[in-house]
């Protein structure tokens, strides 16, 4: 549920300016993907979560389309193999 939630929850966080909750959605993204071995999406996640770290207050879009592109990804793959 999360990983379908994902962006949802960025956006919500994003509009309400909650660097800390941004950075704990991009945090969670890291560590669930990593433990499933989407590699390309763990990594798109630590990198958003380096940026957010190293410069919160900087616009994001570039690591986060990185993010959304590889999740979109994972998303189609799931839903092929539960289907």
């Amino acid at each position: 549920v999360f990983i379908g939630q994902w962006s949802r929850s960025y956006d919500e966080a994003l509009a309400g300016a909650a660097a800390d909750q941004q950075l704990r959605l991009a945090h969670d993204l890291k560590g669930i993907t990593a433990t499933l071995g989407a590699d390309a999406l763990a990594d798109a996640a630590r990198q958003l979560e380096q940026g957010l770290r190293d410069a919160p207050d900087v616009g994001h879009d570039t690591l986060r389309h990185g993010v959304e592109r590889r999740l979109a990804t994972l998303s189609r793959a799931l839903a092929r193999a539960l289907a």
